[in-house]
């Protein structure tokens, strides 16, 4: 699901934010958002390697998702976010990552 739906998830399941305190946690959502805002511009800058970089949230590479669905027979990219967490932030990276799934599934 990404981060898109954190702050309503975490307000829904915590009683603490319901009295006159919604202010901390998007306070606090904010901090978390600047700080994978901030990992993320490193982790793309400080990339460098022969194959393209998927996931920038997370600095997962195309190699390292084919290696993965291969070694683990993945099929969906819900299960990469599981194994290595592309495709769990942002969110932009996902029909990529499915497609190498699939296209990678293809070849075998």
């Amino acid at each position: 699901r990404g981060l898109e739906n954190a702050e309503d998830s975490i307000a829904a399941k915590s009683a603490f934010f319901g009295n006159g305190r919604s202010h901390c946690l998007a306070t606090a959502s904010d901090a978390l958002k600047d700080a994978l805002s901030e990992y993320r511009k490193i982790s793309v800058e400080e990339f460098s390697g022969e194959k393209a970089l998927i996931c920038t949230c997370f600095g997962v590479s195309e190699e390292t998702i084919l290696e993965l669905v291969q070694k683990n027979h993945i099929e969906d990219a819900v299960d990469i976010a599981a194994t290595c967490n592309a495709g769990s932030g942002c969110g932009s990276c996902r029909m990529l990552i499915q497609e190498l799934i699939d296209s990678s599934s293809v070849c075998e």
